[in-house]
């Protein structure tokens, strides 16, 4: 009887419920999706034979939403789902020069696409300890850049990939932990390349931000140490999870830049490191920073704002690097978008003033810099401005005083023009060369020293006067092509590795000590270093180091530099005065050692003084103090038995009443 009162209840509410809906408007109905417009046909090379894994990209020709995207399959033929419109049609396949439509209506289909040039096929064979193995993951990348290709190897542990353009490839073997080194300056006409598997390194590591939160989500890369930064055609890539945790790999053995990026984010500095299985590395943490924003104005002479300056950003203390590296979009996609849209960054950016003189440069990565300001007309004003993750620093007005012209030219060694050169005053601001190599700069009257440099190429000095009027001569700078290369190895005169040490190469002969070097480097944990773009010829690397002296060698590009650092000696002493014999607070120390070097220190309230890590030689030092003559005194320093300590100990000066 109960259950039968609770089922006649339950009917009673579903039909109330049933008869109230009667009553309701009933909802409008759900409308049907737009049918699907498409844009297909096929991609072919110049001999019409279809190009498989081509990427076709579709952009609105109003607005900038997203591009639609496909690749061609193994005959080329490609489907785009997209809407009706006016479309820009891009496409870009391996080896093949990027090639676009610039109008096509959707919808329409049979399209053709022809690239430039004919497709070529690589095969080749992945084996094991001479086994072929299959099921393994071959990819190839073009070496001038572009989009890589994957395929895998079959029971023979042989493959092929056809369809690639003209060029030199990279090809690399992957299989769970296990790669092959990668195969360079491979062609279709070329032999069959053979990779050989090997155990390879799966690195681990974690991305923070701002040193402190995880970043999720970050792309992680790692890159041929030995190719300039973004530039390896077959970098590992892998993206951190929740925990800002990564793992990349398979790794082969070699020495790998390891850089994060994330859109907003600046990458306070890579990390690099060797990679030699079975041995694993540490785990790596990277850094990313939030940019900071710098903004002002520059006014000339009388307060009036000055429109068209250059305001030019370079790094004098940016923490290592600043460029933020990490997965380029598709040249396609890239060529596409509209001015400011990709997320790059670099440690030197320009700026010109609007109408009201003001400038604002965004993005900018924590650290030191120099803030150059050059107009026509105007001297050149130089600052230095230090910024913190996240900083909106205003540097107020910049006022340029009057000047007079210096002029000149900047050529290769052929006597053509370098367009992007900077010529700048030892010590001061610079300029860059127009595309006749041309460049001027507004000095006060007096004579300036100039140096020169461009990307690729060494740096050139010479001397110029600035007078009233204008008639001094054009000056000429030529720079030539900076195409090798210096490896070496740093170490103390007792044979252990010096890790971050800081290197500069120089030419052998500079033309003054503040001339800006060639390139710099730091050492790794193993005391190895490489400079890249240097010129050939010799050179002069200075090294430095918080706990060794200073030291200047000769070395030659191209050749392997074994440097050896003296092992520091270290003096501690009194100063006293001859006439009681009291210690003597703040004197001054001055020593002069082997080559010119010099070292300072002070007595403080204590009378004694600590000259640490000096060149093993003969120093003078000199003791001074308040209403006291100064007294010098030789010392023979030695190498310290332990680094760090001091070598000669017990030494005292005696100053007599002045």
């Amino acid at each position: 009887m109960e259950t039968a009162r609770g089922h006649a209840g339950l009917v009673a509410v579903l039909l109330a419920a049933a008869l109230s809906g009667c009553h309701r408007r009933r909802p409008p109905p759900v409308p049907a999706p737009p049918p699907s417009i498409h844009l297909s046909g096929r991609v072919v090379d110049a001999g019409g034979h279809g190009v498989p894994d081509a990427r076709v990209l579709a952009f609105p020709l109003q607005g900038v939403p997203p591009p639609a995207l496909a690749v061609s399959d193994v005959d080329g033929r490609f489907d785009l789902s997209t809407g009706a419109g006016t479309y820009r049609v891009l496409v870009e396949a391996t080896g093949f020069p990027l090639a676009s439509r610039p109008s096509v209506t959707a919808p329409a289909a049979g399209l053709t696409l022809a690239l430039a040039g004919e497709g070529h096929a690589i095969a080749g064979t992945v084996t094991r300890a001479g086994t072929p193995v299959e099921q393994v993951t071959v990819r190839l990348a073009d070496e001038a850049g572009g989009p890589a290709r994957e395929t895998r190897t079959g029971p023979d542990g042989r493959f092929a990939m056809s369809g690639l353009g003209e060029g030199t490839y990279a090809l690399r073997a992957e299989s769970g932990g296990f790669a092959s080194a990668t195969a360079r300056g491979v062609t279709g006409s070329g032999p069959a390349p053979a990779l050989q598997l090997a155990e390879a390194t799966t690195l681990v590591g974690r991305v923070t931000e701002d040193g402190a939160r995880p970043a999720a989500g970050v792309a992680v890369r790692a890159d041929d140490q030995a190719l300039p930064a973004g530039e390896d055609p077959l970098a590992t890539l892998a993206r951190t999870d929740g925990s800002g945790a990564f793992r990349l790999g398979p790794l082969p053995p070699g020495r790998y830049r390891i850089t994060a990026a994330q859109v907003g984010l600046i990458l306070r500095r890579p990390v690099s490191i060797d990679v030699h299985p079975p041995a694993v590395p540490q785990a790596i943490t990277l850094d990313l920073l939030h940019g900071a924003r710098l903004s002002g104005r520059v006014a000339g002479p009388g307060g009036a704002p000055i429109a068209g300056a250059r305001v030019r950003l370079s790094g004098a203390g940016v923490d290592e690097l600043a460029v933020r590296p990490g997965t380029l979009p598709l040249a396609a996609v890239a060529a596409a978008l509209p001015p400011g849209v990709t997320d790059t960054m670099g440690a030197s950016q320009m700026a010109l003033t609007d109408r009201g003189g003001a400038f604002a440069l965004d993005r900018l990565p924590p650290g030191i810099y120099r803030v150059d300001v050059t107009h026509d007309g105007f001297q050149p004003l130089g600052t230095e401005v230090s910024l913190r993750p996240g900083e909106r620093h205003d540097l107020g007005s910049l006022s340029l005083a009057a000047g007079f012209p210096v002029r000149g030219r900047v050529l290769d060694e052929t006597g053509a023009p370098i367009e992007g050169a900077r010529v700048s005053v030892t010590g001061g601001p610079g300029v860059v060369t127009d595309a006749a190599g041309q460049f001027a700069l507004s000095l006060a009257a007096g004579r300036y020293h100039l140096v020169a440099a461009a990307d690729g190429r060494g740096s050139a000095a010479a001397d110029a006067t600035a007078e009233a009027g204008g008639a001094a001569p054009l000056v000429e700078l030529r720079l030539s092509r900076a195409e090798a290369s210096l490896e070496g190895l740093v170490r103390d005169a007792a044979g252990r590795p010096l890790a971050r040490a800081r290197l500069a190469a120089r030419r052998a002969a500079a033309d003054a000590p503040s001339d800006p070097p060639l390139a710099t480097a730091t050492t790794d944990a193993g005391g190895h270093f490489r400079m890249a773009r240097l010129p050939a010829g010799e050179l002069r690397i200075e090294v430095q180091h918080p706990d060794y002296p200073r030291v200047s060698v000769p070395a030659t590009a191209g050749q392997f530099a074994a440097i050896a650092v003296p092992v520091p000696g270290g003096v501690i002493g009194e100063v006293r005065g001859s006439a009681t014999g009291a210690l003597v607070p703040r004197a001054r120390i001055e020593a002069t050692g082997p080559d010119g070097a010099t070292a300072v220190a002070d007595t403080k309230g204590t009378g004694t003084f600590r000259l640490l890590h000096l060149a093993p030689g003969s120093w003078r030092i000199r003791a001074s103090a308040p209403r006291m003559r100064a007294a010098e005194q030789e010392v023979d320093v030695p190498a310290s038995a332990t680094l760090g300590e001091p070598s000669v100990r017990d030494i005292r000066i005696d100053l007599d009443p002045a």
